[in-house]
């Protein structure tokens, strides 16, 4: 199993509870870390996580602006987030929170959760290897957000049919994803640009 486990609550009760509780679950065969604060969890430096227990409510910074944070950094962990009411849940869909556990948390339901957490873990994502100059490169499809390939916009061919413009204000549309740069590119593009360039 292996994973990397960080409980970030500033109840030190509920905390330790959640720590025993996770320890007893792995089988001690996972690290698992507590920070008091979000601000804590953030100074503490460390991104690579596999599951993420975040209490909604802490002093400072919530678990909902971590999570959101951390989404924004590439951060790929299973977020579970620990609440006593559900008035933010909706707010957890937007950084694909597996599951919101209600305080105080049951055992028994936290395994079933964090058996959840440990399936999907298992799962590898869609990604794509890339030849590089440093060597391959393995990319997961959620890292693939933006690219700036001002040199493809007009290559001939029907790469329109594998990339989504990323739309603004204005919005822009397919029809004149040329003229524009910046493009949100797929892994059917990236298969299909790596076959043509072969």
């Amino acid at each position: 199993m292996g994973w990397k486990i960080a409980i970030c609550d500033d109840d030190a009760g509920q905390a330790a509870q959640l720590q025993a509780d996770v320890t007893d679950w792995a089988h001690g065969a996972c690290a698992v870390t507590c920070f008091p604060s979000a601000e804590a969890f953030r100074f503490a430096g460390d991104t690579d996580w596999d599951i993420l227990l975040l209490d909604v409510e802490m002093p400072g910074m919530s678990g909902i602006d971590l999570a959101k944070r951390l989404r924004g950094a590439g951060c790929r962990a299973e977020i579970i987030f620990i609440t006593s009411h559900f008035e933010c849940m909706a707010e957890g869909y937007e950084v694909d929170a597996l599951h919101y556990l209600v305080k105080p948390v049951p055992a028994e339901k936290l395994r079933t959760v964090l058996d959840r957490a440990a399936a999907r873990l298992a799962v590898e994502p869609p990604s794509v290897v890339i030849a590089c100059e440093e060597g391959n490169v393995k990319l997961y499809e959620s890292e693939l957000v933006l690219l700036v390939l001002p040199d493809l916009l007009h290559r001939p061919g029907r790469m329109t049919d594998h990339v989504e413009p990323v739309r603004n204000d204005n919005g822009i549309g397919k029809a004149d994803f040329s003229d524009h740069a910046k493009m949100r590119i797929t892994l059917t593009f990236l298969r299909y640009f790596s076959a043509q360039s072969a």
